[in-house]
């Protein structure tokens, strides 16, 4: 591995979705679409969308 991702700083969220059917129906959804409006013209003045799949899952926890 050559390039290791930046966190991007506060406040950022993540949506997390266990199908490709379920990222499309979220970017299709009627809600999330009116949502998006006040979002775009009034709140952000840049954001960013990144699809990722999850390769590997691991942590530790100590007891």
């Amino acid at each position: 591995m050559s390039e290791i991702a930046q966190t991007p700083k506060p406040p950022y969220f993540a949506v997390i979705f266990t199908s490709d059917d379920s990222i499309q129906n979220w970017k299709e959804n009627k809600r999330h679409l009116i949502a998006q409006r006040p979002g775009k013209s009034q709140w952000y003045l840049r954001y960013k969308t990144r699809v990722t799949k999850v390769e590997r899952d691991y942590g530790f926890e100590k007891d």
